[in-house]
């Protein structure tokens, strides 16, 4: 569970669609009108002027219409701005979402994702622009997928135009929120300085402010914006809970952890550890050695002998007693669960576990999901192919059908299905991270891939036990924390907090707002000498008091 597979995609996936959300889309059938002057400084699409690069125009060569690339391709990849690289003496590459083309002016090549397009007239580079004829992007757009009508031309305007028609993915404008009222101004433990570079929410009450942009020194700030600690450059803390922090010294080579103070309470030479979780935190001692739990004070309560950990939760916590080197045949069914003493309260014999929640922890057998309690007891027996945490009561399983299908419903804790969410073709991608604070709010959030004219796009939807969440309800729950959201006035573009009704709590006067986190959150405004933007200055507000926390 723990192993780290680090995978290196290349540029065409990196530059893929992002996810959208499957409510706020939809694929539609449309057609569209490419309109292009001679002379002009901007051509149209379905009425609407695009404008060209300055001092360019839209001109003929050798009877052909010739049109800069980069704006049409940009058009054309609407979710993503396009990239553009060229090799000495090697053709001219543009990266857009999952198409890569290629214009070679000495062979007047082109290429849409390694098929060459056949063009009419000539490639022409002119002023470090690629331009190519019109009639070439009609060919192209046939390579994306689309059906190109014929080319018209008028000579008496010298206008070209064809028309396209395909599928492609629209959005669904939701409607604006202006947020009432003015709100208060904010409370600063730290008011905005121009000392540190950037200040990070390490949690609890703590915050990294570095200093220095080159050579970076840091300081240690508590819940009064007091500094408590300083390290010079090339050392690092981290925080890991419980009052605790894992300095790490780059330059020596050198781990330790140190209460609030920077006083050392014991070394990590050579050793893994995890934050603190119900008092105990994960370590490997490195050479092979395994893992096992330390406390605050660094006593190693249980011995570094197993394979893999999971921290505590509800006070039992999820091993494997093998390594992946053990060779052992039957590593993937052991998996159990032990208390804080490090004995076995529930035996290693299943292939994968989960946290404890709600008194239920979700473990797989022989390749199905099901739960148990903290006895061991088998409260619902193994029948699902993906199961989720219980929250107030609910939880989210998946279970296959014919064809490969997946139904989703919500259960309760004996097992019992009370609403099917959705069927789904394929598996659906679940991702459930443990530092997520929306993490056990008995949300899920599932995926589908959607095909369109040249492309496709990653949808996402969100299911709580109601159903699945509608736009709105979504900005709240992905944006909000401790019951405020960081949102910008449209107006003066600067941001401020709101509650879940969309009136304003912290009025509008910063250039950036974080999210709250343990009563804290991060700000900063640009400061400015005459016209020139020459600073940040970043502070640190408080949670107003009487708040309620959501």
């Amino acid at each position: 569970m723990k192993r780290k597979i680090y995978i290196a995609l290349c540029a065409v996936l990196l530059a893929a669609p992002a996810t959208a959300r499957a409510l706020d889309w939809e694929v539609k059938d449309v057609t569209h009108t490419i309109t292009a002057t001679v002379g002009e400084n901007s051509f149209t699409m379905d009425g609407e002027e695009i404008p060209l690069p300055k001092d360019m125009e839209v001109y003929k060569k050798d009877g052909y219409v010739m049109l800069p690339a980069e704006p049409l391709l940009d058009l054309l990849e609407k979710d993503v701005k396009s990239q553009w690289y060229r090799e000495e003496g090697g053709p001219i590459t543009a990266l857009a979402g999952v198409t890569i083309l290629q214009f070679d002016t000495e062979k007047n090549e082109m290429y849409r994702n390694g098929s060459k397009v056949e063009l009419s007239g000539s490639l022409e580079i002119l002023r470090g622009e690629i331009f190519l004829p019109l009639r070439g992007w009609r060919a192209a757009l046939e390579g994306y997928g689309y059906a190109a009508g014929a080319m018209t031309w008028d000579s008496r305007t010298q206008t070209a135009s064809f028309q396209f028609s395909g599928q492609e993915l629209e959005r669904k404008k939701l409607p604006e929120h202006i947020p009432a009222g003015k709100g208060a101004e904010p409370e600063y433990i730290l008011k905005p300085t121009q000392k540190y570079e950037r200040i990070t929410n390490m949690g609890d009450g703590y915050f990294s402010a570095e200093i220095g942009s080159v050579s970076t020194k840091e300081d240690i700030l508590d819940s009064a914006g007091k500094v408590i600690q300083t390290y010079e450059s090339g050392v690092h803390a981290y925080y890991l809970g419980e009052n605790r922090f894992m300095v790490r010294d780059y330059n020596n080579r050198e781990d330790k952890v140190a209460d609030e103070n920077g006083e050392t309470i014991f070394s990590m030479e050579g050793s893994y550890m995890e934050p603190f979780s119900e008092g105990l935190a994960e370590v490997s001692l490195g050479n092979g050695a395994g893992f096992g739990f330390v406390d605050v004070n660094g006593e190693m309560v249980i011995p570094a002998k197993f394979g893999e950990t999971e921290p505590f939760s509800e006070g039992l916590a999820a091993v494997c007693p093998q390594t992946l080197m053990s060779g052992e045949p039957n590593y993937w069914e052991n998996w159990g669960y032990i208390d804080k003493s490090g004995k076995f309260v529930i035996p290693a014999k299943y292939e994968a576990c989960k946290p404890f929640r709600e008194g239920l922890a979700a473990v797989k057998s022989r390749g199905k999901w099901g739960y148990i309690d903290k006895t061991g007891r088998e409260v619902i027996p193994p029948q699902f192919g993906w199961a989720g945490y219980f929250y107030d009561g609910m939880a989210f399983v998946q279970e296959k059908n014919a064809e490969r299908s997946m139904s989703t419903w919500v259960i309760d804790k004996a097992g019992k299905k009370q609403e099917k969410k959705l069927n789904m073709k394929g598996n659906g991608l679940y991702y459930v991270y443990r530092d997520d604070p929306r993490l056990y709010t008995g949300v899920m959030r599932t995926e589908e891939i959607v095909e369109y004219t040249g492309g496709h796009a990653h949808l996402a939807s969100y299911y709580d036990a109601d159903g699945e969440i509608s736009g709105e309800r979504l900005e709240w729950f992905t944006k909000s924390a401790e019951g405020l959201m960081a949102f910008q006035d449209k107006a003066t573009g600067k941001y401020g907090y709101v509650d879940e009704g969309y009136n304003w709590v912290i009025a509008p006067v910063f250039d950036h707002a974080e999210d709250f986190e343990d009563g804290y959150a991060v700000v900063y405004n640009k400061t400015k000498q005459g016209t020139a933007t020459i600073d940040s200055e970043w502070g640190i507000i408080r949670r107003p008091e009487n708040l309620p926390l959501q």
